[in-house]
């Protein structure tokens, strides 16, 4: 369990801080980095749909009719096509995508801040101060997008790099809760009272009930006489 939690922990903060590198390459070559992002996103959709391209056609015909992996191919193959081709059409729609990303982004914030408020951090308002910027900030990316236009490479660079920064700090800070939990020592398991109690309630101080009984049987009952002066044994 504790190496499942270090292999999440160890792979949220390298996503988060790829997330910062591409925020800070937007920034630095905002042209080139949405170019390469471009290309990048293309050449994956083609190689998912030529995955389930191959995939459907090796695939048994009745298993195939029950699934979709023919129009997934085709659907992805079209995309991947027509961004690499036609790059401006992904630019066009590129705000509003971004504006789902980060009203998504705002929703895994809220709940860390939701989080942050249950175990008792000092600072969790500050989480929920950034969800609410990058929730206003998707919503005015999707209904109106022309805002970003000219600033769009700024704008979703600094917007990775604060997500980046704050699932970063979240992280280590849920971690840090867990290795404090974990390494608290375990209660005792018996008081010094219980076990004197016990000590003194065991069987082997206390006499047997069948010895009992039989040295009240015999004080009850003495042995008769015979009548020598002799009592029987």
């Amino acid at each position: 369990m504790k190496t499942l939690q270090n292999n999440r922990m160890i792979t949220e903060i390298i996503s988060a801080a790829l997330s910062i590198i591409i925020g800070l390459l937007l920034l630095i070559r905002p042209s080139a980095t949405i170019d390469l992002a471009v290309a990048v996103l293309s050449l994956l959709l083609c190689g998912m749909g030529i995955f389930w391209l191959v995939r459907y056609l090796r695939t048994e015909p009745i298993a195939a009719a029950h699934s979709y992996d023919l129009a997934e191919a085709l659907v992805a193959l079209s995309l991947g096509i027509t961004f690499f081709f036609k790059k401006g059409l992904f630019e066009a729609i590129l705000p509003r995508i971004w504006g789902l990303v980060l009203m998504v982004g705002a929703f895994l914030i809220l709940q860390s801040a939701i989080d942050f408020l249950r175990l008792k951090f000092r600072y969790w308002y500050i989480m929920l101060i950034g969800a609410g910027i990058s929730m206003a900030l998707g919503i005015l990316a999707i209904t109106t997008p022309a805002f970003l236009n000219n600033s769009l490479p700024i704008f979703i660079g600094v917007s990775l790099i604060v997500e980046g920064a704050i699932h970063i700090t979240s992280t280590v800070f849920l971690h840090s809760v867990e290795k404090g939990r974990t390494a608290t020592p375990p209660a005792a398991s018996a008081s010094p009272v219980a076990k004197a109690t016990s000590s003194v309630s065991s069987p082997a101080s206390a006499p047997s009930s069948s010895a009992k009984e039989a040295d009240d049987e015999r004080k009850d009952n003495p042995p008769a006489s015979d009548g020598s002066g002799e009592k029987e044994p």
